[in-house]
């Protein structure tokens, strides 16, 4: 068994003690490169700040203190464990970051009549920010998501884990009809399926024991 993941090598290691225990294969591979935006300007008035990815949280926490009195939020556990490793406290965590519609939802509640700063990537959907109303937003573009393509090796499984790395992916390589190929969330699956990629699986929490889960079962 070969498996394919668009992530850091440093980010996989429970993947890796997965893949070693079985014997399998394990290709880690992110095929994006992200750079800090020289222009950003961080806001200095705002309630709340939502933080929708790690890398979010390392390029806004390397630059910048979040202010005792805002609130943070975030898309996710693992989103909120970065936040954890830089001495701060989220307030507000998504229960389902692989479906970011749910956790929007949520999210307005939680948030009310405050503003919140988005700092995010030039690619972000913007799911969260979307529900939120234009007086009490700010969003700005943090750090460039840009794909950087590479000719990957065959394998049986292939883990997308964000929309511009199934795009990146797609300029070079082409998954054979058999393989099974598994969405770190919903919006990962939307663009596999604008590319033609049919998702086998597609993970709710977006959480590596999600997916040794899912790997259990096709096994």
């Amino acid at each position: 068994m070969r498996i394919f993941i668009t992530k850091h090598e440093k980010e996989t290691q429970l993947l890796q003690a997965f893949c070693q225990d079985r014997k399998w294969d394990l290709e880690s591979q992110s095929l994006v490169d992200l750079r800090l935006n020289p222009d950003y300007e961080n806001p200095t008035d705002f309630d709340c700040i939502f933080f929708g990815s790690k890398n979010a949280v390392e390029f806004y926490c390397s630059q910048f203190t979040v202010p005792r009195h805002v609130s943070i939020a975030c898309v996710g556990s693992s989103t909120s464990n970065q936040i954890i490793n830089h001495g701060c406290k989220p307030q507000f965590i998504g229960k389902k970051s692989g479906d970011p519609n749910q956790v929007a939802i949520a999210f307005k509640n939680f948030l009310g009549n405050r503003t919140c700063l988005f700092p995010h990537s030039n690619k972000s959907l913007g799911t969260i920010a979307s529900l939120v109303p234009e007086k009490q937003k700010i969003e700005r573009v943090l750090y460039f998501n840009n794909s950087e393509p590479k000719v990957v090796q065959v394998a049986d499984v292939y883990v997308f884990t964000s929309p511009t790395n199934v795009r990146s992916f797609c300029q070079l390589n082409n998954p054979p009809a058999l393989a099974i190929s598994i969405a770190w969330g919903q919006s990962t699956a939307e663009t596999m399926l604008e590319n033609n990629i049919q998702p086998t699986y597609i993970l709710k929490n977006a959480q590596f024991k999600e997916l040794i889960d899912v790997l259990c079962q096709v096994n």
